[in-house]
């Protein structure tokens, strides 16, 4: 392909709203896909609001034709918020042919860089470690970065990561070696594991790499299915306010008090707390469309918002399934506020990836990343007060699995919100 048609395709993806979008899951032989189609599939797929991972089926709908079309996204700024998951798209569909792109955008990244540029980079070991399945050279490329004193050498910052930033890396890279299901990728894992600072992480990809080895189709574990999130015993302290005169099914106002802690190196202000809040609210108080409930309803900080964790702990990125669980029910308050969850097998999906957010379904705790918004708060207390998601065509519903600022809510979900409220 000529380098002025990647051009043309890429900017032909802003602006093909009319072409006929393709249902999502579809089974669909990608290969004979025309042009135009590629391009309607390409542009669906980058804007998807709300990061919530990527499936082995997402990918397979873009199909190896979009590959040109996805390297050239990810090296043009102005795409940068869906990098992380054209990146993850790129080790999904799996054709080594992505590699030399996924290592440039790593290594010659300088500077103090973005938060999204920071996902995209976490995603990127990961994407890697799908390449690694079939090809030695990206799995020796993983291979050479699972030393913390590599990453501390790299000409790049993110204040966001804190002073763990070096430790992140390397979980990350772990990442990508459990994905690729290689035998010397497991021997190098349990290696890592005799480190204090990374046997959590190392284990549960010891296992997925196991998994992925017994497995004839790796990327089954990419394709659908849920990983349920619970703590052991459902609760947590000051998160909940007393039930005594709620009025689950009236109109008139309740009130949720809601406590909440950020790590110690994440950037998220109490403004923006604050900000969020009243955005989550007033999502389920209007009525927007015909069938979506006024939901007389406020989320509302309990308090001040309290720190947890310590700088180089490296809690702030959440990389694993175990580090997800322990962060999460932490003891104190009902949301921990972190600066990136990047990982595969996270929340209620198997798909790998950056998400927004993560609770219990039913019970007391959630955790979000940055950017906080008030659209994943409501969702993610909707999963506390036990509400599955909610897929309607249109992508209106806040329990949306795959919109972000949408409103939405039934009769069912709005009663569901109301229980254990109190009256002001």
């Amino acid at each position: 392909m000529a380098l002025y048609e990647i051009v043309f395709i890429a900017v032909a993806v802003l602006i093909l709203g009319g072409l006929p979008i393709p249902r999502t899951g579809a089974s669909v032989d990608a290969g004979k896909l025309g042009k135009r189609e590629i391009l309607a599939r390409v542009r669906l797929f980058i804007d998807k609001p709300l990061p919530s991972g990527v499936s082995y089926d997402e990918a397979n709908l873009l199909g190896k034709q979009s590959i040109p079309i996805l390297e050239d996204i990810i090296f043009r700024s102005r795409f940068e918020r869906s990098h992380s998951r054209v990146i993850a798209a790129l080790g999904a569909i799996g054709d080594a042919r992505a590699l030399p792109s996924l290592e440039s955008y790593v290594d010659l990244t300088k500077g103090e860089i973005s938060l999204a540029r920071f996902d995209a980079i976490l995603v990127a070991q990961s994407a890697i470690g799908l390449l690694a399945a079939h090809d030695d050279t990206a799995l020796n490329y993983l291979l050479r970065r699972t030393d913390v004193e590599f990453w501390e050498k790299q000409s790049w910052t993110f204040k966001g990561a804190g002073d763990g930033k070096s430790v992140v890396m390397v979980r990350a890279v772990m990442n990508g070696l459990g994905l690729s299901g290689r035998e010397e990728a497991r021997k190098r894992l349990e290696e890592l594991s005799q480190k204090k600072e990374l046997i959590e992480c190392a284990k549960d990809n010891i296992t997925l790499n196991l998994r992925i080895a017994l497995n004839a189709a790796g990327e089954a574990l990419l394709s659908g299915g849920e990983v349920k999130v619970a703590c052991s015993d459902g609760t947590t302290s000051g998160s909940e306010g007393s039930s005594e005169g709620a009025n689950p099914t009236g109109s008139q106002l309740v009130v949720h008090p809601v406590t909440i802690s950020r790590h110690v190196d994440t950037m998220i202000d109490e403004a923006r707390v604050r900000g969020s809040f009243i955005a989550a609210s007033n999502l389920l108080k209007d009525e927007n469309f015909k069938g979506d409930v006024a939901c007389n309803v406020e989320l509302r900080l309990n308090g001040r918002v309290e720190d947890f964790g310590a700088q180089k702990d490296a809690d702030n990125v959440i990389t694993c399934p175990s580090q997800l669980r322990r962060v999460l029910c932490k003891s104190g308050t009902r949301v921990k506020l972190v600066t990136s969850l990047v990982g595969t097998n996270l929340c209620e999906t198997t798909g790998y990836g950056k998400f927004a957010g993560c609770a219990e379904e039913p019970g007391l705790n959630i955790i979000m990343g940055d950017p906080m918004s008030g659209g994943v708060l409501a969702h993610e207390f909707g999963h506390n007060k036990g509400l599955p998601h909610r897929d309607d065509s249109e992508r209106r519903a806040i329990m949306n699995s795959t919109a972000s600022g949408t409103n939405g809510v039934d009769a069912d979900e709005c009663e569901a919100f109301r229980k254990g409220g109190i009256r002001p």
